[in-house]
């Protein structure tokens, strides 16, 4: 998972674990995840972490397709956190997203229309995986997606 850092410049990358029984996509699971924010993560290390995902946002559908997961959003989530750079939102979603093996590209849509901006962003386009806005804490990072054969998700660091 990806949440801001305290001062909402920056991602920190938080290694989670959850539990997926496949009612829904993986893909869903994972940006329901990320909607809860660091509260719900347990045994958090790194403190100050802020939610990147505006409150009340809702995600209506997502579908992958050519290595390009399009995911529709409600149109709370245009309500750009004051605390929390328009970057660090929309890139904690895409890379949480590209981690899953048959995505390479996140395309977003708000109740199902394509918008031009969001906050001070080109929101037109579809979006490739950013590590430039995640602070780094450990050199040795690995930033890969596992699902073991419990059907768990879990980021390892």
């Amino acid at each position: 998972m990806y949440y801001s850092n305290a001062d909402g410049s920056k991602l920190v990358e938080v290694p989670s674990k959850i539990t997926y029984d496949s009612t829904i996509s993986l893909g869903q699971l994972m940006v329901e995840e990320l909607m809860k924010g660091p509260e719900g993560v347990k045994n958090l290390s790194v403190k100050g972490l802020q939610k990147t995902i505006p409150e009340n946002t809702v995600l209506n559908g997502m579908t992958i397709r050519d290595n390009v997961c399009y995911v529709d959003l409600s149109k709370e989530f245009t309500n750009v956190l004051p605390s929390i750079s328009s970057e660090v939102t929309v890139y904690s979603v895409v890379n949480l997203l590209v981690e899953l093996p048959n995505v390479n590209k996140v395309q977003f849509t708000i109740e199902g229309e394509q918008i031009s901006k969001f906050g001070d962003m080109d929101f037109s386009q579809a979006f490739e995986r950013n590590l430039d806005v995640v602070e780094t804490q450990n050199t040795n990072v690995n930033t890969s997606v596992t699902i073991d054969a419990d059907a768990e998700l879990e980021t390892e660091e």
